[in-house]
């Protein structure tokens, strides 16, 4: 086949004829996503009895960054009777066999670009009257690349390390932190110390509270692409792992329509760590954990009953108290009675 395209739209035909010039030629485009076409104006092609003359090169190429794993076409046509061969060298040697390279009429074609094909290109042209030689540069640059990490369950109080590696890719690399999708900004704040050299970041937690539970992700990017690991820090009480149970859902006790845990009339059975899991099918799944400190003021009691009246027991003699009347159903709490101060006799 004499015709071909280049890799930008630039018709090529080698070894000319004179019924070349019986033909109307257009160039006709069609939209990526409308599907709109449009069509150039026709041109002819005057096609005259070949003169000898020393090669020139019609198409070529300058200096360029590419990222890795992409294709790329270096542009060569030559002109010139008789008709010139073409020879592709790089970095001053000719180029080695690999699969990956396709010599063409228009050009050379590089698929799934490596770092190792970084270097400078020359194409040169030559008949018997003489050569031509055009060259550029190539720059391949590759993206981050980071080592998978798992982050271990620990407690509170504990000292937390967690080593962000990147394995691969073209300096500069810049790595960030993020918790919970939010930039983590370390200090005295946030508890979390940051120390980031060229190729790896660690975050450093000295002493691991409740408030450091969720989902830590890894940040690299450089001038090609920018990547993530992100891994889960589940946080448990003082002293070894403690599993999580159900909580009982009563009238007390209810899950509110936003996800938020209601706890009415807290008891001081009610103490203790709470952990919220959320998910959705995709990605990992979020918790967040929480302690709930239940405090006690004096001898105070709580009674629940159904009865409009209630017996109190234990209590001193010669006493102030105060009570406060609540009346509750599954739908929600009541007013509350205004505060009634007693006073227990003597004897």
């Amino acid at each position: 086949n004499r015709f071909s395209l280049t890799s930008f739209g630039a018709l090529y035909i080698s070894d000319v004829q004179k019924e070349d010039a019986l033909s109307t030629y257009r160039c006709i485009t069609r939209h990526k996503y409308s599907g709109e076409t449009r069509q150039s104006n026709g041109a002819r092609l005057s096609v005259m009895d070949p003169t000898e003359s020393a090669p020139t090169i019609l198409d070529s190429f300058q200096a360029g960054e590419l990222l890795a794993g992409l294709s790329v076409e270096l542009p060569c046509t030559a002109g010139g009777y008789p008709t010139p061969t073409v020879r592709w060298l790089k970095d001053g040697r000719p180029l080695p066999s690999d699969a990956r390279w396709t010599r063409r009429l228009t050009g050379l074609t590089i698929s799934g670009l490596r770092s190792d094909d970084s270097g400078s290109y020359a194409c040169e042209v030559t008949n018997s009257f003489g050569s031509k030689e055009v060259s550029g540069q190539l720059h391949i640059i590759v993206p981050p690349l980071i080592q998978p990490f798992d982050i271990p369950s620990t407690s509170v109080g504990k000292l937390m390390y967690i080593a962000c590696v990147v394995s691969s890719g073209d300096m500069p690399i810049r790595i960030t932190w993020h918790k919970d999708g939010q930039l983590i900004i370390p200090g005295s704040a946030s508890g979390v110390a940051i120390e980031t050299k060229e190729f790896m970041s660690s975050l450093q937690i000295s002493k691991v509270t409740l408030k450091h539970n969720g989902n830590y992700t890894c940040i690299a990017s450089n001038a090609a692409a920018t990547v993530s690991w992100e891994r889960q820090l589940i946080v448990t009480g003082i002293g070894n792992p403690q599993q999580y149970h159900p909580v009982p859902l009563t009238g007390r006790i209810q899950i509110m329509s936003n996800g938020s845990l209601l706890i009415r009339h807290v008891l001081e059975d009610d103490r203790g760590y709470y952990l919220c899991q959320a998910s959705n099918g995709v990605g990992s799944d979020i918790s967040k954990s929480m302690v709930l400190t239940v405090k006690k003021w004096g001898e105070m009691q709580n009674i629940t009953t159904m009865r409009e009246q209630v017996e109190m027991h234990g209590l001193e003699k010669f006493t102030n108290y105060s009570v406060q009347v609540l009346a509750y159903t599954q739908a929600g709490d009541g007013v509350r009675s205004n505060v009634l101060y007693i006073q227990t006799r003597e004897d």
